[in-house]
């Protein structure tokens, strides 16, 4: 039987993987278009500045066979050019930070240039390859450019604790999806059709089936909820979709779908499912700010999270407030920002 693929960019993968520290919303961070178009435009300019020699955007592929699946990762490198017979990766971030105060690259930023650096390493059979990470200041225009040099065993030696850290998070994806999908092989709907149910059901499986968008309009008592929820899980067995939102204003209509799958699962769906309340609401501090002066769960929060979140997901099936809340408290981080996290491994 073949394995399993999972795909990830190489940037997703070491943007999991290597968080780290506060949740400080806006630290050096372009949360804008305005400031993202900048970023891009001073990147390529930096690009075509480099001279003959320098390759820009450079797409670098990489399969690797792991215990339960294969992983498909892939990215394009900034830049890649050679220095005394040396071939260097260059990766270029636009920034507002202070340079001259910065002492070393960003973790996760020296990161994706690492995986690079080994592809290439393997591909080209290179024992030596220079990774220079450069950031640009987007108000001022000055560079400072962080250069090292690895070895390929080092590189080798990188790659593989990358992975290793990884590959719990893989192993729960691949392991779920399979116990999924066998236990939806028989789902049947729970309950005997009400008047108009399995009507509604059939249309509402078909529009997802054909990518398009069904308009419902009906009362009280047709049991609306579970006609929509059983075609939408039916179609993740089917392929139709791997993922379900169930978005709803009301505290009430929010209960009513958590019923509904909650029902399922004593007919024997095995669902991940994940309830979101907004961030105020979920929040333990008596005043809700995102500040690591003065809110211990934003204070390191990326440095445990990982950890959270890999218990929450392989101990849990549906997990609401309490839960998260739980968790959040003894793993020390933000119950809105893990809740979010765990919608990338639910169903």
């Amino acid at each position: 039987m073949s394995k399993a693929q999972l795909r990830l960019s190489v940037r997703e993968l070491v943007e999991f993987v290597f968080r780290s520290g506060d949740i400080d919303q806006g630290r050096g961070r372009l949360d804008s278009f305005a400031a993202m178009e900048k970023g891009s435009q001073a990147h390529r300019r930096l690009q075509r500045e480099r001279g003959p020699g320098y390759r820009a955007e450079v797409r670098f592929a990489k399969t690797v066979e792991l215990p339960e699946y294969e992983l498909v990762l892939d990215g394009r490198a900034d830049g890649v050019y050679e220095e005394d017979g040396i071939p260097v990766i260059e990766e270029i971030k636009g920034t507002y930070r202070r340079l001259m105060r910065m002492n070393a690259p960003d973790e996760v930023h020296l990161a994706q240039a690492l995986c690079y650096a080994h592809i290439l390493a393997e591909e080209q059979k290179a024992e030596r390859v220079g990774v220079t990470v450069t950031y640009i200041h987007l108000e001022t225009g000055d560079i400072r450019s962080f250069p090292e040099e690895y070895t390929r065993k080092e590189l080798s030696d990188w790659f593989a604790r990358t992975l290793a850290a990884y590959d719990p998070f893989g192993t729960f994806i691949v392991r779920h999806h399979r116990e999924m999908i066998r236990s939806l092989a028989d789902l049947s709907f729970p309950f005997a059709y009400r008047p108009g149910q399995k009507e509604l059901a059939a249309a509402a499986y078909r529009s997802m089936e054909q990518g398009k968008i069904l308009f419902a309009q009906a009362p009280t008592g047709v049991g609306k909820t579970m006609a929509v929820i059983f075609p939408a899980v039916v179609g993740l067995r089917e392929g139709i979709h791997d993922k379900l939102f169930y978005l709803t204003a009301k505290t009430i209509t929010r209960v009513a779908a958590e019923e509904a799958f909650r029902i399922l699962a004593e007919q024997g769906a095995a669902l991940l499912t994940v309830s979101l309340r907004a961030k105020e609401k979920i929040c333990p501090q008596e005043v809700c700010t995102c500040d690591p002066a003065v809110c211990p769960y934003a204070r390191g929060h990326y440095d445990r999270v990982n950890e959270a979140l890999l218990a929450a997901i392989t101990r849990e099936h549906s997990v609401g407030a309490s839960q998260i809340l739980a968790y959040s408290e003894t793993y020390q981080v933000c119950p809105f920002e893990l809740s979010l996290d765990m919608t990338n491994f639910a169903d």
